[in-house]
């Protein structure tokens, strides 16, 4: 069933229809058409880890995100104006997405004070004192030249009291308010639903953000951060049930196969995350069965690929004992080849998300895919997310 909105800058081309929410549509903005579903590869400085510009246009990508926090710390977006903007200073033609960095004040930056008004906060980079309001951020963002931008918000730790969870979710609708009367309308601002794992929190959340007029997308923000996978698709299900149809639906931080294909399925248009590019650096790269372990001793004297199905260059050109051997000697080319497999497996996963909508036979592609593909254990995914905040904790204390 073919349905087109009514807005100029998402255009939905077609749904499925049998209990599942999955479609396919195009975001249009000043630096190109984006095929939706799609992923975002992350580009938190302005780059993707070990990639150029090139290597990200080859793959395939029409836009990835950075983030305003970053880069407004270093190099500063005097810096970024003077070079022509966040486009011509990392040349990208395509579009760019910015998330706000709510987050990463709240797990970065150092004796962090929030109020209604802002936040006060001393920078993980040089521990100079920094002001970071809705206005400031919406700024920031729009002097980048940012296509995509996010509302400033205050998500909180999963595990936090219930009132934690409300006051931060009440501040950011006020905070959603301020953004929209600051945004100048240059670029698609999208308002974020918080409120945790608490059923209701979301559901007012998600109301509240559904009647607001002036924003061009909603993200779900506040997941992915240790709870369970059960809780984390009941409160995507919140906030895409209760929210228009009409307007694209952006997933902050889930990027795992499995949860693309999933997450898909609820109605969720774009997605972006660190994960794919993180554990390629680290030897954990992608095939159609689930993760491998390039750095085991099985693959010393490999002459295959690492998957028989992908065409990317690493695929092409390098064997799994070459890629053994990289990875062992700690070699930098290791993280370049293992990065553009693992974000040209997600592009071409995409890519077969969108023909599937289109033929109809996205359940059958998810249920095959599910059955193919091995996930990682959650206890092994709770275990990173602790071993990573323990490393955020590290950063901060090398400034105390």
């Amino acid at each position: 069933m073919t349905e087109i909105t009514n807005i100029p800058y998402f255009k939905i081309d077609k749904s499925e229809h049998h209990n599942v929410s999955a479609r396919t549509g195009v975001i249009i903005t000043s630096h190109g058409e984006i095929p939706t579903p799609a992923f975002f590869p992350v580009a938190t400085q302005g780059t993707v880890k070990s990639l150029s510009s090139s290597d990200i246009t080859d793959i395939g990508y029409k836009a990835f995100i950075s983030n305003a926090y970053h880069l407004s710390l270093r190099p500063g977006i005097d810096s970024i104006k003077s070079l022509g903007g966040l486009h011509k200073f990392i040349n990208w033609e395509g579009a760019i997405a910015t998330d706000s960095g709510g987050f990463q004040i709240a797990s970065l930056a150092r004796n962090v004070q929030v109020s209604d008004e802002a936040v006060t906060f001393r920078s993980h980079v040089d521990g100079s004192l920094k002001h970071l309001s809705p206005e400031t951020s919406i700024r920031i963002q729009e002097e980048m030249g940012a296509d995509i931008i996010m509302a400033f918000d205050q998500p909180i730790t999963y595990g936090a009291e219930k009132l934690d969870l409300k006051i931060g979710m009440q501040r950011t609708h006020d905070w959603l308010i301020r953004s929209i009367t600051a945004h100048s309308g240059a670029s698609l601002l999208y308002g974020i639903i918080q409120g945790g794992t608490y059923k209701d929190l979301r559901t007012e959340s998600a109301n509240f953000i559904d009647s607001v007029r002036g924003i061009q997308g909603i993200a779900i923000g506040g997941l992915s951060l240790g709870e369970p996978k059960s809780v984390l698709w009941d409160m995507v299900d919140v906030s895409t049930d209760l929210t228009s149809p009409n307007l694209p639906k952006h997933l902050l931080g889930v990027g795992s196969p499995e949860d693309l294909v999933e997450g898909v399925g609820k109605g969720i248009d774009t997605f972006d995350c660190v994960l794919p590019t993180r554990v390629a650096r680290k030897g954990s790269l992608y095939t159609q069965f689930g993760r491998i372990n390039v750095t085991n001793s099985k693959y010393r004297v490999s002459n295959e690929a690492i998957s028989n199905t992908c065409a990317c260059y690493t695929c092409k050109n390098y064997s799994l004992g070459y890629l053994n051997h990289l990875f062992r000697a700690n070699e930098l080319l290791a993280y370049r080849l293992g990065t553009i497999h693992n974000l040209s497996f997600i592009y071409r996963l995409m890519e077969d998300l969108r023909g599937s909508i289109s033929s109809g036979t996205y359940i059958d592609f998810r249920n095959n895919f599910m059955d193919s593909y091995q996930s990682v254990d959650e206890s092994v995914r709770t275990e990173q997310k602790r071993l990573w905040a323990i490393n955020q904790d590290q950063k901060q204390q090398d400034f105390e």
